[in-house]
């Protein structure tokens, strides 16, 4: 059932309305069924003299004893339905400024990657978007330029899968061509020469698999061949020597490859029977001997992650094994000591991703944990307090299909397609439009619409010292925009959240009696229970919607009220129509 806004005088003339009418406060709700143009049944939502139409409505056969029973479901104070998209959403510039872009509902996240100081996000519709800086000297982003992005820009469409060096990037498209930009000082892009490229350029065809390492790169065929290019200083490249190569070489004996996995210094090859084969430095066969040949490493391997000279492998029992460089923790194998052969680690893994010096794991149920530095909040559990390393596993967030990281920071999608992100920013990595320095949880960017008035939730500091919010916007800036923090498993509650406002950079304080204001530096002091609230979605899940949003209870944890959808004051006691919020999700 969708709620479509129209004035009650905006029928065609001569037309026949069979309906009820109920009011409830300052609110009006009509709903009304057959009309003679047996128009199916629509429900029409008055609201203090604001009336606003929304482009879609529910398709389908309906009674008038169907919205009979809905609307006691209502009364009731059940969930309320969705409805279609509501007014036009405007995105933030890098700058802060108003854009002029109409909003484009959002689409889920397939893939992401890390480089040193940017991200690449690939969406399942293959538009390839990017943020950061590929340190003031490449392109890494492939925009043409150096220019720092704060916001995620487009940059590639028809993309299927991406891979990320320090500062350069790997697009294998649809078509099986594969595109790279930015630094090329030693023929990492395959280009047959050593000069950087500002934009993507097209280096290869029939490409089924790509990774990039430190300065090198590999790719599997369609035909299972692998090729490598780039750095070859401890015989990374595989091809029987040191010598680097600026062109793309077929490496001899290298036949059934699937998946090819690159760390700094080495590289993986998976082949079709999983077994696994590595070349360079430090790959887990018992030595330190850098390998200028593929040799044989184990079997029976689903997936594997490379971080800076570091390993993890998941088997097809589901137990994770590492190996490699080991001094903060980052293996999980609560030491600091390095390990030139795999050692078991835990069990129960559906997949993993690494960053420099820290490690994700994936489990079975989807939920995610990480190990290694923390200097910058890249574990999202809050601290940021140069922590160095942990050297097991922590759980931080339920719900996850993968993982990444890049120097100091993370980025994740969970299952319903959303992207998240946490730990350094100083170069506009984490693509949320926000000078914030560091991320300390891991969060996704949203906007928050009152259902009561359609308007947008607002962090307006010119009404009041301490930034009041209200919902008073008809359109989307930085103003309007908020990080959604996954404190779940900080604080012990699964749906427990704290709001920052990316305006100000600060926490929402939800104390009784007054309105909700961001008044807590983030990432600075602790969260207190007046930053905590408690996120209640009207279906089981947080799913992705056709319109980008899911209808939502805030409710404040110390003064145990939900929000008001309009004054955002905790004044409600128990949920109804002045609690429910949109919840859109902001890319």
């Amino acid at each position: 059932m969708a709620l479509y806004h129209k004035r009650h005088t905006d029928h065609t003339p001569g037309e026949a309305i069979w309906g009820l009418s109920v009011r409830i406060n300052e609110n009006w709700f009509l709903w009304r069924a057959g009309v003679k143009s047996k128009e199916n049944l629509v429900p029409i939502f008055f609201t203090g003299g604001r009336i606003m139409r929304n482009a879609i409505t529910r398709q389908g056969s309906r009674s008038l004893i169907t919205g009979l029973l809905l609307l006691v479901l209502m009364l009731a104070g059940c969930p309320m339905p969705e409805t279609g998209e509501g007014p036009e959403m405007l995105t933030a510039g890098d700058d802060g400024s108003r854009a002029t872009t109409a909003y484009v509902p959002y689409v889920p996240v397939k893939q992401v990657a890390c480089g040193e100081t940017y991200s690449m996000i690939l969406k399942t519709d293959g538009t390839l978007w990017g943020s950061g800086s590929g340190d003031g000297q490449y392109d890494v982003l492939g925009t043409g330029d150096t220019i720092t992005r704060y916001n995620l820009v487009r940059v590639l469409t028809g993309v299927k899968e991406i891979d990320c060096g320090p500062y350069f990037t790997m697009a294998l498209k649809s078509d099986g061509t594969l595109w790279a930009t930015g630094d090329n000082r030693y023929g990492q892009l395959g280009t047959g020469d050593t000069v950087n490229r500002f934009g993507f350029v097209r280096v290869a065809s029939r490409v089924k698999s790509v990774a990039c390492g430190g300065s090198h790169t590999l790719i599997a065929k369609t035909d299972g061949t692998l090729l490598t290019a780039g750095a070859n200083l401890y015989g990374q490249l595989g091809n029987g020597s040191t010598n680097p190569s600026t062109s793309f070489i077929r490496i001899s004996g290298m036949y059934n490859v699937k998946k090819v996995v690159c760390g700094t210094y080495n590289s993986f090859a998976l082949k079709t029977d999983n077994t696994l084969w590595a070349a360079g430095i430090r790959y887990g066969t018992g030595d330190d001997n850098n390998k200028m040949f593929f040799d044989y490493v184990q079997g029976d391997v689903r997936t594997l992650a490379c971080g800076g000279n570091f390993t993890l492998v998941v088997k097809n029992d589901s137990t994770l094994w590492g190996s490699g460089v080991n001094w903060c923790g980052q293996l999980g194998t609560n030491d600091a000591e390095n390990k030139t052969a795999f050692v078991e680690i835990m069990g129960d893994v559906k997949t993993v991703g690494c960053g420099a010096l820290h490690s994700f794991a994936i489990k079975n149920d989807n939920s995610l944990w990480v190990t290694g530095e923390n200097d910058e909040g890249q574990h999202g559990t809050g601290h940021d307090w140069g922590e160095g390393g942990r050297g097991t596993f922590e759980q931080v967030m339920n719900n996850v299909a993968s993982a990444d990281g890049g120097v100091w920071h993370s980025l994740a999608i969970k299952t319903d397609g959303t992207f998240w992100c946490t730990g350094d920013n100083s170069m506009g990595q984490l693509g949320m439009g926000s000078n914030t320095i560091k991320f300390v949880y891991f969060q996704k960017k949203i906007a928050l619409r009152s259902f009561q008035n359609n308007l947008y939730v607002c962090a307006n500091l010119n009404e009041h010292e301490d930034g009041p919010l209200y919902a008073m916007s008809s359109q989307v800036g930085l103003w309007e925009t908020f990080g959604l923090n996954d404190i779940s498993y900080e604080y012990g509650a699964e749906n427990m959240y704290a709001i920052h406002s990316y305006a100000t950079n600060q926490c929402i304080n939800a104390y009784p009696g007054m309105r909700a204001s961001p008044c807590i530096p983030f990432p600075g002091g602790w969260l207190t229970d007046t930053e905590k609230f408690l996120v209640y979605f009207k279906s089981p899940a947080d799913r992705i919607k056709a319109y980008s949003y899911s209808l939502v209870l805030l409710k404040a944890v110390f003064a145990d009220r939900y929000l008001n959808n309009i004054s955002f004051d905790p004044d409600q006691s128990s949920p109804g129509m002045s609690s429910y919020f949109y919840m859109h999700n902001v890319f």
